[in-house]
């Protein structure tokens, strides 16, 4: 992505400050990121039950996400993860659009700084079915030079007792990404090949796997074992994708799959070999030639489930489970015995092979189906969002035509969506004469208003804030003072990585007069970042350029309402701009300025 270092609001220097202003008081964590992209999982993908600690691949080619040097806004590279790959250090998974609440785990399977794409598993602490979830990828801050994603396994929840990505299709890794560690040593060289996500391993069929013979098992134990797969037509043959425990020679200790045996049947044992004890099956001709996603569960010695899940729904299920009485050593792609079932080996391909000591649910496993399968549509990915360079959403209205506001007597309704963790929602007005289009109140459900600056000269322009419009809000009211002619500007900004945000209330204030070009304020800075709301009355106004190309204009009514904003990242200096209207026409000018940081004494002069 082509940078401009004025253009795009940057936030180098920062820390923890908390302080009060006049009579508002605010405190400012901890920032510095460029901007973020949102991915936002869709709540109809997730099942019919919540899930807890649940692992979101996400995984796609994002410009941003490149580094500096490839015209990304990644600033910092790291050795990460069990195959040390590279890793963007300061590409921080967070719950908020202002970056301040990193989730607790993450892990990339795969980077390229070259051209921004991932392949990362992030874990969230509830998968909802009812709300969708929002998963903010913030980049570009500076300051962040180590790996943010905690410690091995910590993408994972802990019942998950081993993974296996085999990346990255060229060079196959046998390395385990859990808590646990269980690194697996091929043998007889199985192959990397390209699979359903990244890379994935491929099986001969006649003498080679992965083991894990440090993998420990307790047999008792609830069970979940999910893993995709490849196996065509031509392939089929009584084989095993799985065993665990090398000193099981008899099969009531078996803890394996066959996916599938020679009659084209997926097998599923655990336990005694007998069916409704220990073994489920289910016809598996219908998924040759096509990856498919198994997952395996059963209750173990609690005796009450055991069920078969091919892409995300039951093939095959019993009402009873049994206990193996194996102890561990994991083999990927065979069963250890040959004399019994010779070859015993898998023929086909596989990939994310995991291992958890818990049932996953049913909506757990249609979850991961879905996310794994299509990862761009189970999380979609929004634009990338820079600090400051746009609004989120926006409504521009007037009364010459109303739309998309509606007018019932003097009461104005404004469409607006609920607000992001971290964003303000700032609304401008301009009115006729001061004398009886003034605004008398202003409301949302659930959000407060706060009048920032009101001028009340020969024409009206007036600025409010309001900060976590919350989910369900589909509009705010306005009542206007014996109505006139009328302008709305509501625009919703992310450039504020708060909590909360400030007003500088001491640098409001007004101007107006008549004429063809007005100088409408100057700001005196030291190394402050705040942005400068203007709400202008002037009919046919527009902005000259501000200071280091960070002045931007936005969207105006057909008439004459306008909202323009300053950036100053870390200026110093005084800074003013200029306007233009028709000639002899009357114009008002309102400005406020908002600190995304802790600020030190400015002043603003108001005047020509």
């Amino acid at each position: 992505m082509p940078h401009s270092e004025g253009a795009i609001f940057k936030l180098r220097h920062y820390r923890k400050f908390a302080a009060c202003l006049a009579l508002l008081c605010f405190s400012v964590p901890t920032f510095g990121y460029t901007g973020f992209r949102r991915f936002t999982i869709d709540h109809t993908q997730t099942g019919t039950a919540n899930s807890t600690n649940f692992t979101v691949l996400l995984s796609g080619t994002f410009a941003e996400f490149a580094t500096i040097a490839n015209g990304g806004d990644v600033q910092n590279t790291v050795s990460c993860g069990v195959n040390s790959i590279t890793c963007p250090a300061d590409l921080v998974f967070t719950s908020d659009s202002g970056c301040s609440n990193p989730l607790s785990g993450w892990e990339f399977e795969s980077y390229s700084a070259t051209t921004g794409q991932i392949v990362a598993w992030v874990i969230v602490p509830t998968l909802s079915v009812s709300t969708n979830t929002l998963i903010y990828a913030c980049v570009g801050n500076s300051a962040i030079t180590t790996f943010q994603g905690g410690s091995q396994g910590a993408a994972f929840d802990s019942n998950t007792k081993v993974v296996y990505h085999f990346p990255n299709g060229t060079t196959l890794s046998t390395n385990d990404s859990s808590s646990g560690g269980y690194n697996a040593t091929p043998a007889n060289s199985p192959t990397a090949v390209t699979a359903e996500i990244g890379g994935g391993v491929h099986f001969n069929g006649s003498n080679q796997d992965v083991e894990s013979s440090s993998f420990p098992w307790t047999g008792t134990s609830a069970v979940t074992v999910s893993f995709w797969n490849y196996v065509t037509s031509g392939e089929v043959q009584n084989s095993f994708a799985f065993t665990v425990g090398n000193s099981a020679t008899t099969d009531p200790h078996r803890f394996s799959v066959a996916a599938p045996w020679g009659s084209s049947d997926i097998i599923w044992d655990y336990g005694i070999n007998a069916t409704g004890t220990g073994r489920v099956s289910a016809n598996y001709t219908s998924y040759l030639g096509a990856w498919t996603y198994v997952t395996l569960v059963s209750t173990g010695s609690g005796n009450t489930y055991q069920a078969i899940y091919l892409n995300g729904a039951v093939a095959a299920s019993a009402s009873s489970s049994a206990s193996s009485t194996v102890t561990g050593d994991l083999i990927v792609g065979a069963y250890p015995y040959a004399n019994q079932y010779g070859p015993p080996y898998h023929n086909g391909s596989m990939d994310e092979f995991r291992i958890s000591s818990v049932v996953r649910s049913a909506s757990w496993i249609l979850a991961e189906y879905n996310n794994q399968s299509s990862p761009s549509t189970f999380a979609t990915a929004s634009s990338f969002v820079p600090f400051g360079s746009s609004p989120i959403q926006q409504v521009v209205c007037d009364y010459t035509s109303n739309s998309p506001c509606s007018l019932n007597s003097s009461t104005i309704t404004i469409p607006v969506a609920a607000t992001q963790p971290g964003s303000a929602l700032i609304m401008t007005y301009g009115g006729g004469t001061a004398s009886n289009t003034t605004i008398s109140s202003v409301s949302c459900t659930g959000c407060t208003w706060v009048q920032a600056v009101a001028c009340n000269p020969s024409r009206v322009a007036e600025i409010y804030y309001a900060l976590n419009v919350p989910a369900g809000t589909n509009s705010l009211t306005v009542v206007l003072n014996n109505i006139n002619d009328w302008w709305f500007n509501v625009s919703e900004w992310s450039w504020l990585p708060l909590s909360g945000t400030a007003i500088d209330n001491s640098q409001t204030g007004c101007t107006n007069g008549t004429g063809a070009t007005q100088t409408s304020a100057s700001v005196t800075t030291t190394n402050r970042n705040d942005l400068i709301i203007f709400a202008d009355r002037a009919s046919g106004s527009t902005y000259a350029s501000g200071p280091t190309n960070s002045f931007v204009n936005m969207s105006q009514s057909a008439n004459e309402e306008l909202l323009s904003a300053y950036y100053l990242p870390g200026a110093t200096g005084t800074y003013s701009s200029s306007f233009t209207t028709t000639a002899s026409a009357t114009y008002v000018t309102a400005i406020v300025a908002f600190l995304p940081r802790p600020f030190q004494k400015s002043r603003i002069e108001f005047g020509r």
